[in-house]
């Protein structure tokens, strides 16, 4: 029986990541952001000076949105639409519009708020180098995206059409948009040609790295709310019903670092209670759970003034128009006017799943005591009470032991990825009454 205790030990470490048994524990903490600008400006895609992307994007974090932000720009930038002063990371993500049938006018949605997660293992992630940008989402893992509508109403006009099967036809009381971003790096690239293949995303059972991406870094999650959703035909500005997003860190890594090595939450999701206080500072100090609109209130109250002014960027109409801005499907130059884009046309029949978290090993079932049996686990065969206590411990102790050691060296010792730091030089979920849609058609950043 022992044995099989110490044997279950190991197989639930190896199952869970190689934490739980040496009282490590998951760490999240829980960004705001009011948006900052919407542009037609892409720091990841499109670096090169006054260059416009294919489509416009909405942003949240520092004032800073033109085509060559560097990560000295992030780190410059004086405003800050996000509630945490260290994080001077930007994060942008294809706008989202609603089409008006009536009227063959696109308008811009209205965001609520936003909010970045950050989860990770205390003191077995390593942050973010110096200028490290990813893009998430689309293809290939569309299921990392998901749309949960929270109280669905009726469709308006009792107009079921949409334009796509991520955004859903029905109003909804608030309407969550979230993708996971990957928690795998391949310790080198800061960036790559496609902006994803430095990064990979962990298996989901046993939540390890791939060894072509062996280092582990905060894995991020990126919601966008809306709150009142009207349903009807909505879409992002690039055409689709994929939702993607870019990262560009602003982050200092040293300090990231620190926070990552030492601050300890045990939350190991994207939770709205979880948030390091102690170790980063908060706009809105002191932190406790809020609510909603208590929440964006206290966002509201210190966003920058004058906000970001696009105006220096490009003075194109983006709202209440007949085209999408810029060219959504990549066929133009990115300078070139806007294009007719064509609402009507169908989907694709792809429909993600939803992204499922590991399910943890179970403990193992109670042993049935024989008739008996209180007696004979005392006297052990005839022998002595105290010395057969003695014997029943160390036959219990001595296998678990030996696999609590088993586990450290084959997770300290195998897997080097988890004490991996970075080169010097490289530089909530929705309540009960949920609908969930996912989808879309392919895309092109």
């Amino acid at each position: 029986m022992s044995v099989i205790l110490g044997l279950l030990l190991w197989s639930f470490s190896l199952k869970n990541g190689c934490r739980e048994s040496f009282g490590v524990s998951a760490t999240s903490v829980k960004m705001d952001y009011m948006t900052m600008a919407m542009v037609r400006t892409d720091p990841i895609v499109t670096p090169t000076p006054n260059t416009l992307s294919n489509h416009l994007h909405t942003f949240f974090g520092p004032t800073v949105a033109k085509s060559d932000t560097s990560y000295a720009d992030l780190r410059a930038a004086t405003g800050n639409t996000g509630n945490v002063i260290e994080n001077q990371s930007l994060y942008w993500y294809p706008t989202i519009y609603r089409y008006h049938p009536s009227t063959q006018k696109y308008t811009i949605a209205d965001v609520w708020f936003s909010s970045a997660y950050y989860v990770w293992t205390t003191g077995q992630a390593t942050a973010f180098p110096d200028g490290f940008k990813m893009i998430a989402g689309g293809s290939p893992h569309p299921e990392k995206a998901k749309a949960e509508c929270v109280t669905a109403g009726s469709c308006p006009n009792n107009d079921c059409t949409t334009l796509n099967s991520f955004f859903p036809a029905t109003s909804c009381a608030e309407l969550e948009i979230s993708l996971q971003f990957p928690e795998c790096w391949d310790g080198v690239n800061l960036d790559s040609s496609d902006h994803r293949s430095h990064v990979e995303y962990a298996n989901n059972d046993t939540e390890l790295c791939p060894s072509s991406h062996p280092v582990k870094i905060p894995r991020i999650f990126v919601f966008t709310r809306l709150r009142d959703y009207p349903g009807g035909q909505h879409l992002f500005s690039d055409g689709t019903g994929f939702f993607h997003s870019d990262y560009f860190s602003g982050w200092n890594a040293t300090f990231l670092q620190s926070v990552l090595d030492t601050c300890n939450t045990a939350s190991e999701g994207p939770n709205p209670d979880s948030f390091c206080e102690g170790y980063l500072s908060f706009r809105d100090a002191p932190k406790t759970q809020k609510e909603d609109d208590q929440l964006v209130a206290g966002l509201q109250s210190w966003q920058p003034s004058p906000p970001f002014d696009t105006t220096t960027i490009t003075t194109e109409a983006i709202n209440n128009v007949a085209v999408l801005p810029g060219d959504p499907t990549g066929v133009l130059n990115t300078l070139s006017p806007t294009i007719t884009f064509n609402p009507t046309r169908q989907p694709s029949s792809m429909s993600p799943s939803q992204y499922v978290p590991p399910t943890p090993s179970p403990t193992a079932a109670p042993t049935t005591t024989q008739a008996g049996g209180a007696t004979a686990g005392a006297s052990l065969l005839g022998m002595p009470l105290v010395a057969g206590a003695v014997v029943l411990v160390l036959a219990i102790s001595v296998p678990i032991g030996l696999g609590y050691l088993a586990v450290k060296y084959f997770c300290f010792s195998s897997a080097p990825a988890m004490n991996f730091k970075p080169p010097t030089d490289a530089v909530e979920l929705v309540s009960d009454d949920v609908a969930v849609s996912g989808g879309g058609e392919s895309f092109v950043v």
